[in-house]
C-alpha cells in the first residue's frame, strides 16, 4: 500500500542545513515511496528506517514533506549496473 501507513511523523520546519541533516540521519535506509501529495501542492518522501535488532531500536517510518513544491527533480546516485541487477524479477516477492 502506498503511501505506507505512518507510525511516526515528525512535522517541523527546517532550513536547507536541517534538511541535509535529516537526510544524513536516514542515509542508506529504504525510500519506500515518493511523489506529490493527493492535493498536488506538496511533495512527500517516505522512508523506512531500520537498525540491527540487537540495538533495541524499533523500525520507523518517516515522512519528509516539502510544502508548496511546484516541481521536483529526482536523481539516483546508484550506478546503472546496480539498477540492472536490482530490477531482476527474482528479487520481487509476490504473494499468489
Amino acid at each position: 500500500m502506498f503511501p505506507p501507513p505512518l507510525r511516526v511523523v515528525e512535522d517541523r520546519v527546517v532550513d536547507e542545513a536541517g534538511i541535509q541533516t535529516a537526510f544524513d540521519d536516514v542515509f542508506d535506509q529504504a525510500i519506500v515511496f515518493h511523489g506529490f501529495a493527493a492535493h498536488m501542492r506538496d511533495y512527500d518522501v517516505f522512508i523506512y528506517a531500520t537498525a540491527d535488532p540487537r540495538t533495541g531500536t524499533a523500525p520507523r517510518h518517516f515522512r519528509y514533506r516539502f510544502t508548496h513544491c511546484v516541481r521536483a527533480t529526482v536523481v539516483s546516485a546508484v550506478p546503472p549496473q546496480v539498477w540492472r541487477e536490482s530490477l531482476d524479477e527474482r528479487l520481487v516477492a509476490r504473494s499468489r
